[in-house]
Formats: C-alpha cells, structure tokens, sequence
C-alpha cells in the first residue's frame, strides 16, 4: 500500500501522481549522487 511505503496519498489525476513520482526520483538521485553510490 502507498502508506505503508510512507508515501501520503493525495488527491489529483494521473499526471499529478507523474509529477510527483518525478519529483521523487530527483530527489533520491540527488541523494545517491551525494552519497557517491554507484550502480551495479
């Protein structure tokens, strides 16, 4: 379930959820860039 991966749902149509998966990808790729990690 989405609150069981600690995301909030929120209301909106498809390209809301688009939106904010993108954000949520930046955001993690900054953070494994910080952290010098490396893919496999």
């Amino acid at each position: 379930s989405l609150q069981g991966a600690a995301v909030e749902p929120i209301g909106g149509g498809p390209a809301e959820l688009g939106k904010a998966l993108a954000r949520e990808i930046e955001v993690m790729a900054r953070a494994a860039q910080a952290a010098q990690l490396k893919a496999e």
